[in-house]
């Protein structure tokens, strides 16, 4: 059920958005939990050259479908009042699915009813750069992204306020910062107490999507291992804009991902996906991923596990990652604790903003959001 908001209430306090993670660290309700259920089959992913010992590289290929792609592009322009393309990649596979009809244009939606809502936000911490997401890692620690590329660590003072303890990771080198790009996720094992394990998503220096494993320091809790990073994923993207990049891991235990469309193809007039990305099955952009991350036979850079019970699974030009399409740019959303639904902020273009609830236990599943039909 969507609910559409005027784009110019985006913005939105970094004291808010600490303050509400303060209160999901505390003790409540639990959301429901299914089973894993069976050891997921393994998809393609990442490159071999991108070793434990820190070395980039490049996915791989797989004789089903391609998540990553190799080559260099050119980098775009950063972004700015008129976005271009950027170059082709010659390695990018050349798409096997067609666009779905285009159905009649529904009528825009008018304005939800409204009530007063009363909100509070405490200064907890100051002094960062350009913050875009806080998290935590199971206990009473927040981590804070840092769109330049390093994550912020604080620790809780007795009196309830944090303080700054360093930065837990910085990967500078690696991250195309800024606009739209730069850091873009965090998300930290479910058992990171017993594994140190952790994932961020960022966009590199060759306009790709990359998703990385980490892991804690052995002997720092708040430093993340500087010799360690497996390469999951790196996706090349056709355009500028559209990140997305959030992601979380589901009551299910599974890693979800939100991936924002092609980007814009002209200019500013343009809406974005000039491609109709969203749409097609044989592209990872505009959708909610839904994949286990875990290095499927523990020997290093390999690929990663896709659930069973994913709509996709075996059907014929669609990529089995794929949990629902349709997303323009899910910049960010998350779980309800309480009743386990899924929220999904979708970033509109000039008028209207999107959230979309998707319930548990179904969560969406195969839902397809609609843009840019």
């Amino acid at each position: 059920m969507p609910f559409r908001l005027r784009a110019p209430l985006r913005a939105l306090s970094l004291t808010i958005a600490v303050a509400l993670i303060v209160g999901a660290c505390a003790p409540g309700q639990q959301i429901p939990t299914v089973p894993d259920g069976s050891t997921p089959p393994i998809a393609s992913g990442p490159d071999p050259s991108a070793t434990p010992s820190g070395t980039p590289g490049t996915p791989g290929t797989s004789p089903s479908y391609q998540p990553g792609s190799s080559g260099e592009p050119p980098e775009p322009p950063a972004p700015g009042p008129t976005p271009t393309p950027a170059s082709p990649d010659p390695s990018e596979p050349v798409p096997t699915v067609d666009p779905e009809p285009t159905p009649p244009a529904t009528d825009r939606p008018t304005a939800p009813p409204t009530q007063q809502a009363r909100m509070s936000a405490e200064l907890i911490a100051d002094g960062f750069e350009n913050p875009n997401g806080v998290t935590h890692a199971g206990d009473d620690r927040l981590f804070v992204n840092e769109q330049l590329g390093w994550v912020e660590v604080l620790e809780r003072r007795t009196d309830g306020s944090f303080q700054k303890a360093g930065k837990f990771l910085d990967i500078q080198e690696l991250v195309a910062c800024c606009g739209e790009r730069g850091l873009l996720g965090l998300a930290f094992h479910p058992d990171y107490q017993e594994n140190g394990l952790f994932y961020v998503t960022y966009s590199d220096q060759r306009h790709s999507f990359v998703m990385d494993e980490r892991r804690v320091s052995e002997d720092d809790p708040n430093r993340a291992d500087p010799d360690y990073r497996r390469q999951v994923f790196r996706i090349y993207k056709p355009y500028n804009y559209h990140w997305g990049g959030h992601m979380e891991f589901g009551p299910d235990g599974y890693l979800w991902l939100g991936m924002g469309d092609g980007g814009f193809g002209g200019s500013t007039n343009d809406p974005g996906d000039p491609d109709n990305l969203s749409q097609r099955l044989d592209s990872l952009f505009g959708k909610m991923m839904r994949i286990d991350p875990a290095d499927p036979d523990g020997d290093g850079p390999a690929s990663y596990g896709i659930p069973e019970d994913n709509p996709y699974v075996g059907r014929e030009g669609a990529l089995p990652e794929i949990w629902a399409r349709g997303l323009r740019n899910p910049w960010r959303w998350s779980f309800d604790r309480l009743t386990g639904d899924l929220w999904i902020a979708d970033t509109g273009h000039t008028l209207w903003e999107e959230v979309n609830r998707a319930q548990w236990p179904d969560l969406g599943r195969e839902r397809n959001y609609g843009w840019k039909l």
